[in-house]
Parts: C-alpha cells; structure tokens; sequence
C-alpha cells in the first residue's frame, strides 16, 4: 500500500455490513460532552451567537485549559429566546459571504508560542473576530495544556491535584476538541466536517502534528484517558482528522531540528557557543554533519513523471553536505523570494522583521479569575504574544539595500528588468539577514533548561533530553570533546538515560519523540508509517528573516507533502523579509487565511444569493 493511498478515507462499508462489525459500545458514554442547543449567548450588534467554557472531555483533569469556546455567525442558525440565552438550530439555506451553511468551515487557532499553554476566554470579546465570522468561518478558541504540568485545584477530593503536560497532552487536547466538534456535528453549521489548523511556531508544528495524524492509533491511549468523545451517540467512531493546515514557519521535528539549526545557521558562526575552544563548537559542525542523512532518507523530489527531480545532499569535502538537488532547490526558493519582494517592494523603506512568541490568534484572553487561578495553581502561565524585532533598517532604494546586502561581499544580485535574482551561495544569504541567535545546542539544550526540555519532561523530571542524533555524537566524539573548554564527562551517560525514561503511560522520551515528529507519518520506517489520516490542504507560510526556527523546516514539511502524494494540495511560500511572525508576501494574513479557505469550499453563486 503506498502513503498516499493510507493517507485517503477509506470507502465506506455498505451499512448493514458496518452496523453487524460496529463494537458493541455504550452509546451513552458522552452524553455529558452534548452541546447544549437553548444555552446560546447572542451579541446583536454583530450577529454572533457563542458559547464559552465549554468543556470538551468527560472529566477535565485541568480544567482552566480543557474548555473551548465556539463563536458562529448569526446567519447560520434561527433561533428563539430561552429565558437569559438562546436556542438555536441550524438554519439548513442560509450562507454567509457565499458560503452555505453546509460547506461552514470551522477554525482552530494554535497560540503555543513556546509550547506553553492556551485559555479560551471566559468573558466574551468581538474584537479581532470580524474578519473571521464576516468570511463565514466558525471560529473555536480551545485551550489545552502546555509543554508541563501543574495543579488542578488545592482541594482535590481524590489525588494531589496535579495533572501531566508535555508532550503529547498538549495535542492530545486539541485532538479531544475537535473530537467534541464532531461529537457534536448535527448542532453545528457545516457538520464539523471542515476544521482548519493554524498557528505559527510551535503552534504551526502543533497544527501540522495535528494534521498528519488524524485518528493514528499512537493516542488512542491518551485520548481514552483523557476522557475524549471516542464514538458519537450511534456509536460510530468519532475523527480528530483535519481537512486543513495554516502554518507559518513551523516547528515539525524536534528530535532533528538541532542538526537542521546548526546545518543552516550554526555552522557559518564561530561566536559565543561556536567559539573555537569551546566544545559546542565541534558539536555545531558535528551535528550539521547529520542534516544530509536526515534530510537524504526523506525520499524528497520535486516534479512529477520525467520531469521528477530527486532532492538529495550530497557530501562535500568539508563534511557538511553542501551540494546537491535539495541544495540547489533551497536557493531556488530563496531566489524566487527575493524576486517577490522586489515585485512588491516600495522604496523608501524601512524594513523589519518581528519576532512573536505566538501567532496572538483572537479568542484566548484570560481575565479576573481565571489569571489568578494561573498564578496561584499551575506551574506555567498562558503564553501571550510577546513581540520583538530586529534593528529596523532605512533604504531609500533597491541600490542602498542591496549595497547594504552586499557590504561584505557580492552575493546577492537583482535585474529589475527581468525580474531575476541570483544568490550565490547559502552561507552569505545567511550572515548577512538570518545569522545564528540561538546557541548550540539550540533545542535539546546542553544543560537541559529549554521550553524543548520542558516538553519532554514528566512527573519524575520536569526537563528530559530527547534527541538521539546529540546523544550518539556524545557517545562516539567524547574523546575530541575533552580536549576542548567546557566538556563533562556525565553527558553522555545523562542523555542515554533520559531518552528511555517512561511517562505514566509505559512510553519513553523516544517515543514520544517519535510521535511529535511529522514526517513519521508520512515517510520512514516506524510504525506511525501510513497510520493516519492526512489533511488535504496544507497553507505554509515561512519567514526567511529569522533564526528562531529553521526555515527548512516548514519547507520540508511541503516538499515531503508533495513527495509522497499525502495531500491535496500543498502551497508554500518563503517570505524573504519574513520574520517569526505571520508574514505574508503581501496583504494580512487574517484576510489572506480566510479567502484562502474560501477558495477551496464550495460557494453560493451570487445569482442565487439569498436575500
């Protein structure tokens, strides 16, 4: 069976043949999880009815984080007072902005920043929802838990209060959401069947983890225990799969993402921790030394038919796998992103590209006690959008800024007549707009103080290395290692043994790594291979301007998409001014993101409209 044919639904079973082989279950087992149709809150002055703390498991075991709050456009439903609230039905002709209520996309935004946690409001707000409803999407703010654990409450009839986090219970809970939505079909515009993903950073690699694994058998366990609808009220199985994902610069592969940093980034700098004496820095050129493996056992090519082009690395004499198809297709994309900035650009400018934690999505403000309850009772607070940028640079024309560019060496050249660009090589592109800000190691930290370590931790250890790639270098290089400044002698035996330390449910570091890697679903050799439902639609935006988050890695999130035929339809673009934010060649992305779902769901034609 090929990926691409485990990725697809399969057809459905004549019904007297599903209803003899359906599990003898009971069908009333989450009654508790039904949405309550007369319990709809109403805003007039913008035609939004919405419900809010809404919690989507049987038993919340931290329940600040497991609610969700859905807002829908008024003109999906008809409705009739029920005392201080509403009772609504769906309304089965009626459309908004040309979509009809059957084809009512729902929208699931991601603001992990950091893997930290998310709250659904428990106030209501219209701000920064427009955009969203007016364009006939059904919006739905769920929270979930964050990259650790904490405390449910101080007086717990049974247990201490304290519940896990990390991975995967932060995915684990958004899964359980959008297993609620499902449950809960027949009360919603749409029936559920369209729910789009998004986020950027960590949330964009929650969104993308979420949209390789539909329904993989690797959560069953954690869903069951975390109380998520498993079957509808006819016992049919209920799906967590995504019909979409909207993700800048995504974070997809922890367990290599060191090797990809210190490939694109590390690599090309000899300060701080790549100072020459110092350890890290044979650690930085050994792990750039993994990439070409890594990125060669991916299977990734481009085209199709005769024209298909494999996209390999091929070693080079330094070691460092600088040449190649894949290597040539990255400056490619560099290229034909330059080529849009200048199609675009204004001169004068001042160009900056921001650093935000979090996409800073609508619908998460946590307020009055709900804030107090963060500080008082859990290990880490929500994250909110913190926002940076590089040192803002004034260019009064295409000239300056590429002489500016260019001050070091010629590198990078633009013929506005015929719009062509070309870039010399990776290393000058990358000292001169995306130079190394993290250190080595970048996520998997040396001293095991990252959000990354967090993520990993359990109720034993609240940090955990995880990456096996750092682990073996250790190993096999520690005699080299020693000679430098900084090494100690325990790291080696330390990582080895975190990576088989198990969580509560018998799984080890390692595998969860495994899980909260996206290309195991798509290619490889474990079992997560072809166990999931793939989403078809897949939007990634990656910012070119930053070294938060290696910029290959959403790039090759696509590519992957692509090569193994797991999806649709797959759009990327590199945004060449981009930063770690939600950048866009041109336009805002609220707008951009919604007329870009418009465009894949079946419309009203305007002759038909409804008045």
């Amino acid at each position: 069976m090929t990926l691409a044919s485990c990725a697809q639904n399969p057809a459905p079973a004549e019904e007297d043949s599903a209803d003899q082989k359906k599990p003898k279950v009971d069908v009333h087992a989450f009654d508790k999880l039904a949405l309550d149709g007369s319990a709809w809150n109403y805003d007039e002055e913008h035609d939004v009815y919405y419900q809010l703390g809404l919690p989507y498991v049987l038993d919340p075991v931290a329940s600040l984080y497991q609610k969700l709050s859905i807002y829908v456009p008024g003109a999906y439903f008809e409705s009739k007072a029920h005392g201080a609230t509403y009772e609504c039905h769906v309304k089965e002709d009626s459309q908004v902005a040309e979509i009809p209520q059957a084809s009512a996309p729902i929208l699931l935004p991601i603001n992990c920043g950091d893997f930290g946690p998310q709250i659904a409001a428990s106030t209501y707000s219209y701000e920064g929802l427009k955009t969203y409803l007016d364009a006939g999407c059904i919006y739905v703010f769920a929270g979930c838990r964050g990259r650790s654990g904490g405390y449910e409450s101080k007086n717990q009839l049974e247990g201490d209060g304290s519940f896990d986090g990390g991975m995967p219970w932060n995915i684990t809970d958004l899964k359980a959401a959008v297993r609620f939505l499902r449950y809960n079909a027949a009360a919603l515009p749409g029936g559920a069947q369209s729910i789009y993903g998004m986020g950027l950073g960590a949330g964009a690699g929650i969104a993308s983890l979420m949209g390789v694994s539909g329904d993989a058998p690797c959560f069953d366990l954690y869903l069951k225990e975390d109380g998520a609808a498993l079957w509808d009220g006819r016992g049919n199985p209920v799906s967590d799969a995504l019909t979409g994902v909207l993700a800048w610069t995504p974070v997809v592969d922890l367990t290599h993402q060191d090797g990809a940093y210190e490939w694109l980034y590390g690599r090309f700098s000899q300060s701080e921790s790549r100072a020459t004496d110092l350890w890290t820095s044979a650690l930085s050129q050994d792990l750039a030394g993994t990439y070409g493996p890594f990125v060669n056992a991916l299977g990734l090519s481009s085209g199709s038919g005769e024209d298909a082009r494999e996209l390999s690395l091929v070693e080079t004499g330094d070691g460092l796998w600088s040449d190649g198809g894949y290597y040539q297709e990255l400056l490619s994309q560099l290229e034909g992103a330059a080529t849009q900035f200048f199609e675009h650009a204004s001169f004068p400018a001042t160009l900056s590209a921001s650093i935000q934690t979090s996409a800073g999505f609508p619908g998460g403000q946590a307020t009055g006690a709900d804030s107090q309850a963060i500080a008082a009772n859990v290990a880490q607070s929500a994250t909110g959008e913190a926002v940076s940028s590089a040192p803002a640079i004034s260019v009064p024309s295409v000239a300056a800024y590429l002489a500016t560019l260019n001050s070091t060496s010629q590198w990078l050249s633009y013929n506005p007549s015929d719009m062509v660009v070309r870039i010399a090589d990776l290393r000058s592109f990358i000292q001169a707009c995306a130079p190394a800000s993290l250190p080595c190691t970048a996520f998997d930290g040396i001293e095991c103080k990252t959000d990354e370590n967090q993520l990993f931790g359990t109720g034993t250890h609240a940090t955990l290395h995880f990456s096996r790639d750092i682990y073996e270098l250790l190993n096999h290089n520690q005699s080299t290692y020693a000679t430098l400044s900084g090494w100690q002698n325990t790291y080696p035996g330390d990582w080895g043994v975190e990576l088989l330390e198990k969580n509560a449910q018998g799984a080890t570091v390692e595998r969860r790594g495994q899980m909260a890697n996206a290309f195991n679903y798509l290619v490889g050799e474990t079992d997560l291979l072809g166990s999931a439902k793939v989403a078809p639609q897949w939007r990634i935006q990656v910012g070119l301007a930053q070294s938060v988050v290696p910029f290959t890695s959403g790039i090759n999130l696509a590519w992957c998409l692509r090569s193994t035929g797991a999806a649709q339809q797959v759009d990327l673009t590199c945004v060449w001014g981009g930063g770690h934010d939600l950048c866009e060649v041109t336009g805002a992305a609220p707008e951009n993101l919604v007329n870009w779902i418009k465009e894949r769901i079946p419309q009203v034609d305007e002759s038909e409209r409804t008045q």
